[in-house]
């Protein structure tokens, strides 16, 4: 990419390109518009490696393999790329007969014209509480992602790189934590909601392509580092801390929700 400088015109690569964020806010819309323009990016130290989508869904994963009545957990994997059911299908699951959403998930596989997207998941999620307890969690997190065909779902996105190397440093933490004495499942999900809760800034895992992917981080996080260029973007909206709080002798102290065509100021 060539950035206009006086007289002449620089070339830069994606990986001297720093966007540096006010708060997570507009993080959602800054990542799709990276995903479809196919620019590789990197969520460096400031924006979590636990709120990441792929490491979410893993923890949803484990949650339901600990608690199977955890419906929250399961909703969340049958949407996720691990079993991807559509709206209708999961809603026709919730009709199914059952206290639990896993009670309805195997009611509703026994049904003859069951989806193949039901069958499939009510199998290999059976086959995996079978194994929760009796291979090292590891090898356990490396069979869902095999199994499921997560990695290959992922090695088709254009960020999948990053997915891919955030699930490694999941692996890595099982295997750290392996290295204090035996461990459940149970004890690795309680060891990663602790996780998540004390290292909110834990920086996503770095990949081979670093260098050739913009870093996107917040403004507080990028002290003390230096980039050729830097994009500051969103600047033309406003943030809940520019805006005069609301004052309410019943409901107490609260900020005006932006609704269509506010939370903006025009820019010259």
């Amino acid at each position: 990419y060539e950035i206009a400088g006086g007289d002449a015109e620089k070339e830069y690569s994606f990986g001297q390109c720093a966007v540096l964020l006010r708060d997570r806010t507009n993080l959602p819309a800054l990542e799709r518009s990276f995903e479809e323009a196919g620019i590789p990016y990197l969520l460096a130290g400031g924006v979590g490696f636990f709120q990441t989508q792929e490491v979410y869904d893993f923890l949803n994963y484990i949650r339901f393999l600990v608690s199977p009545d955890d419906d929250p957990a399961l909703a969340g994997i049958l949407r996720s790329p691990f079993f991807v059911l559509s709206d209708a299908e999961l809603y026709g699951v919730s009709m199914s007969g059952g206290n639990s959403l896993w009670e309805k998930l195997c009611r509703s596989s026994a049904d003859p014209g069951s989806p193949k997207t039901v069958l499939r998941a009510c199998g290999l999620l059976s086959t995996h509480r079978g194994l929760a307890d009796r291979i090292p969690v590891p090898r356990l997190l490396r069979r869902i992602a095999t199994d499921t065909g997560w990695l290959g779902t992922m090695a088709g996105l254009s960020h999948g790189p990053q997915h891919r190397e955030n699930f490694l440093k999941l692996l890595d933490l099982a295997r750290k934590r392996g290295t204090n004495g035996p461990f459940t499942l149970y004890d690795f999900s309680v060891y990663l909601d602790l996780r998540a809760e004390e290292e909110e800034r834990e920086g996503q895992a770095a990949t081979a392509a670093t260098g050739t992917a913009v870093r996107v981080m917040t403004v507080h996080a990028a002290k003390g580092l230096e980039f050729p260029v830097v994009i500051l973007p969103f600047l033309d909206r406003v943030s809940r801390s520019d805006q005069e709080p609301i004052i309410h002798p019943e409901f107490g102290i609260g900020f005006r929700l932006a609704g269509e065509g506010e939370g903006r100021e025009e820019t010259a």
